[in-house]
Formats: C-alpha cells, sequence, structure tokens
C-alpha cells in the first residue's frame, strides 16, 4: 500500500515545530480521532458532558505532536501512525471515563466555558507551552539529546556525537520522554 504524497514529510516537519505541519497533521488526522472518539464514547456508554471527543481529538494530536518533537515515534506508515493515534484516543477517552465523576463536571463546564474558538491555534498553544516546560525540565544535555532525535537523527550518528553507544542513547532518551510524559501529564501509548 502506497502511503499517501508527503507522510513522511509531514511527520518531519512536525518534529522541527513547523506551524504549517502542525495544522496540517491537525486537518488531516483530527475529524478521524474525534469520530473514533465519539465511537468510544458510545461503547463506553458515556454521555457527550462526560467524554468530549473534541477534547480527546485536541489531547491526542498535542500530546503526538509534542512527543514526535521530544523524538518518541518511529513510524514507518500512515497505517501505524493511525493505529498509535487511535490508541492513544483509546486511552485517553478510557482515563477520563475514570475520572469523570460528579465534582469533576463543575470544572469541566467552567473549562468549556473559556474555551479557544480557534482549535488548530489552541493545540498550538498547547504545544508550545508544553516544549517550554519540557525544555525547563531538561538539563543541556538532555535537552540536546532531545533536539538530535527530535530531527530525526539516527541513534548511531546521535551516539557519535554524543561519544556513547547508540543502545546507551536510545535507552536515555526513552527514560527522558517518560519522565517528560509524566511530568507534563501527556496521555500516551502505554496509559492503562
Amino acid at each position: 500500500m502506497s502511503e499517501p504524497a508527503g507522510f513522511h514529510t509531514l511527520l518531519c516537519r512536525v518534529r522541527q515545530d513547523d506551524h504549517d505541519a502542525v495544522v496540517e497533521f491537525i486537518e488531516r488526522y483530527g475529524r478521524a480521532i474525534r469520530t473514533f472518539a465519539h465511537v468510544l464514547r458510545v461503547r463506553l456508554h458515556l454521555s457527550p458532558a462526560d467524554l468530549d471527543s473534541e477534547e480527546i481529538q485536541q489531547s491526542v494530536l498535542a500530546s503526538f505532536c509534542i512527543r514526535a518533537r521530544l523524538g518518541q515515534f518511529d513510524l514507518e506508515s500512515e497505517d501505524a501512525l493511525r493505529g498509535l493515534l487511535y490508541r492513544m484516543a483509546q486511552n485517553k477517552a478510557i482515563d477520563c471515563a475514570r475520572k469523570r465523576s460528579g465534582r469533576d463536571k463543575m470544572v469541566r463546564e467552567q473549562a468549556r466555558a473559556g474555551r479557544v474558538a480557534a482549535e488548530g491555534n489552541e493545540i498550538d498553544i498547547l504545544i508550545k507551552d508544553h516544549l517550554a516546560k519540557a525544555r525547563s525540565l531538561c538539563s543541556d544535555e538532555e535537552w540536546d539529546l532531545i533536539q538530535l532525535r527530535g530531527a530525526g537523527r539516527p541513534w548511531q550518528e546521535i551516539a557519535a556525537v554524543c561519544g556513547e553507544k547508540a543502545d546507551t542513547m536510545r535507552k536515555r532518551h526513552e527514560r527522558l520522554v517518560t519522565r517528560l510524559a509524566k511530568s507534563l501529564d501527556l496521555p500516551g501509548v502505554d496509559d492503562e
């Protein structure tokens, strides 16, 4: 199966924090995530107030863009990307279903009342805020590793630049991204 034109180019641009690429990414995958979240809401027997498909979409897409920028994902096909996004949406929906209770409804309604109308701008702002916080949580050496991997550099090249073994750098990066994702409270593929 051939990939749509520019799939790998788009991912590279998202990794480089290209605003136009993030907007294109949202346009290309946002509706599918929102539709999938709606199906999950129905399957989980939740009301729209308990599971907002737009909230799931924004959270998943922002989390993906942040994690891609941090260099976490190596995706070979658009099918692999869709599978990853659906898994992230499923985990986020299940997490939302667990967290939703009477006391959360008031907070959620207040948050909805203050939502920014332009969802692309909201996601873009969220990404930039999270990346700035991620930067503040990293040492210079850690941020250099994030930058190298976020630029799509292979592990062998990163190892040569850092004077370490490729596997050592890969594991260090994996631990770093996991730590940052937890600190930033990002939904991920491994959420239970």
